[in-house]
């Protein structure tokens, strides 16, 4: 019944004078009451501590790029880039216990480890390295050729203190894993995804 006083109103409003209406139609849509102000976002978060890796970790959030990223099974990867030029033979890796393969797509830029928890299962990506001519971007926005600014800004908060250094890498979130941005002349040249120790 309101709703259907507010729309007569509104109806009313907008043949006198459509400038008046358009607080009632905004509210009568569901939008902020009349006189009111847009509602403001939720408190910031607060930042993660220097030492807390898991912290940064969870608030990267994606680590894809474009449709590439760990986890993915050996046939999704290959479904995307095609057969690789290169299959490394599988090794075991004493810290981890799995068996690994590189992978390689040199004409995509795209070089992509392979892991298994035993030598019959499937393989899944363990961690990728992407270089020119690779061209999507993070879901925050930035990929080769990023400014170091511009990477800085997208994971603001978010670099390992551990293993970033400036005018060289940028890691965002943990080097037992994350993004590793690496940089030459201020822009970046190389994206690992994974981890970078163990």
């Amino acid at each position: 019944m309101t709703t259907r006083l507010q729309l007569t109103t509104v109806l009313a409003l907008l043949s006198a004078s459509p400038l008046a209406a358009a607080p009632l139609l905004l509210a009568a849509c569901g939008g902020a009451s009349a006189g009111s102000s847009a509602q403001t976002a939720g408190p910031a978060l607060a930042p993660c501590d220097a030492e807390d890796s898991d912290c940064r970790v969870q608030r990267v959030g994606s680590t894809a790029f474009g449709a590439l990223d760990t986890g993915l099974a050996a046939t999704a990867v290959v479904a995307q880039l095609g057969e690789p030029t290169t299959r490394g033979e599988p090794m075991m890796e004493e810290a981890s216990g799995l068996t690994l393969s590189t992978w390689e797509w040199p004409a995509a830029g795209v070089t992509v480890v392979m892991e298994a928890a035993n030598p019959t299962d499937a393989l899944t990506a363990h961690s990728f390295t992407v270089r020119a001519p690779f061209a999507a971007q993070s879901a925050r926005g930035v990929g080769l050729g990023s400014t170091e600014a511009e990477v800085s800004a997208a994971y603001a908060g978010l670099a390992d203190p551990n293993g970033t250094r400036p005018g060289e890498v940028f890691v965002a979130g943990s080097v037992y894993g994350g993004v590793f941005f690496t940089f030459v002349d201020g822009r970046v040249s190389e994206i690992f995804v994974g981890a970078g120790a163990e």
